[in-house]
């Protein structure tokens, strides 16, 4: 097994006759592997940018916003590059498409890049120190950016 707990599976299947402890855990392996292939079936793949920021004001995190009024843009390079703008205030958010004149914070990588990092195949502290994540701005909201949107 991928994993390593395919020893361990096979140990407690073929003992579990043996022993009502070894039958417990055969049970709990059980769970456990039901639980990873419901998280693995659940777990959404985005395809493309215009899913991911479909996405957002679903993914948002109200109790992660107390006190934050903000405007944050969002700057996505590359073939399905983009600019869009999030207002965030009163532990709300609004998505809008463009360019806002002011925002607290601005977020520029590569839609390709981006899409590796909300599916979970991208360090985001790698991309950052690669330069494939910038900010500008604040970087207090950065910090929060990431919690607030569940990639924290």
């Amino acid at each position: 097994s991928r994993n390593g707990w395919g020893f361990l599976k096979s140990f407690f299947l073929t003992q579990s006759v043996r022993s009502p402890f070894l039958y417990g855990m055969n049970f709990v392996f059980y769970i456990l592997t039901l639980l990873i292939r419901f998280r693995t079936h659940m777990a959404r793949k985005f395809e493309n940018i215009q899913d991911v920021v479909a996405s957002m004001p679903k993914s948002f995190r109200p109790d992660k916003a107390e006190g934050v009024d903000a405007v944050i843009q969002i700057h996505y390079t590359g073939d399905e590059g983009g600019n869009w703008w999030l207002d965030i205030k009163n532990q709300t958010v609004a998505l809008h498409e463009g360019t806002h004149e002011s925002p607290e914070l601005t977020m520029t990588c590569a839609s390709e890049d981006w899409l590796k990092l909300v599916n979970r195949e991208a360090n985001p502290m790698a991309m950052i120190m690669q330069r494939k994540l910038q900010f500008s701005g604040s970087m207090p909201m950065a910090m929060k950016f990431a919690g607030m949107f569940g990639l924290a």
